[in-house]
């Protein structure tokens, strides 16, 4: 599968999984893709808005995060949200390689399970147990990769 337009092509290295591009509404919480990637320089994501909730985890590097017109700067251990009508900028700090963590939602509860976790405030929050996070990541992707339309038992409430 080609990947699709909303995801960015200033990455030198990347590992995608798309569970399900066109949730169906009247679910909880829906995972829609996610993976990891590693930026180019010239890494620059702006947008005013994102069809789903996006979580984002920095685990290399350093990076600047805008949100809600806040500029911050992202450093490994970071973790972050956006989602629709929440305007965005992203962009690699370096000098070293910055490599982040995603997995975008959907779904009635999204809004509220985000907001619950403090990630819709405004500002990136810093991860203190990045080992058991990442142990998370992987097995999110996994639980993804076998539900056929991203509603697995991980997305209940």
């Amino acid at each position: 599968m080609q990947d699709p337009s909303f995801v960015s092509r200033q990455t030198y290295a990347a590992h995608r999984y798309y569970s399900n591009l066109r949730p169906r509404h009247g679910h909880p919480l829906t995972i829609v893709c996610g993976g990891v990637e590693s930026m180019l320089p010239e890494y620059r994501v702006e947008r005013a808005t994102f069809p789903w909730y996006a979580i984002e985890w920095v685990i290399e590097g350093r990076g600047f995060l805008k949100l809600h017109g806040h500029l911050q700067e992202l450093e490994a251990g970071s973790v972050f949200a956006y989602g629709p009508h929440i305007p965005h900028c992203i962009e690699y700090a370096g000098p070293a390689v910055m490599r982040k963590y995603y997995i975008d939602v959907a779904g009635d509860a999204a809004r509220h399970q985000l907001d619950k976790a403090g990630l819709l405030a405004g500002h990136a929050l810093v991860a203190s147990r990045t080992d058991e996070l990442n142990d998370l990541w992987r097995w999110i992707e996994l639980e993804a990769l076998e539900s056929p339309h991203g509603e697995s038992d991980l997305c209940g409430e």
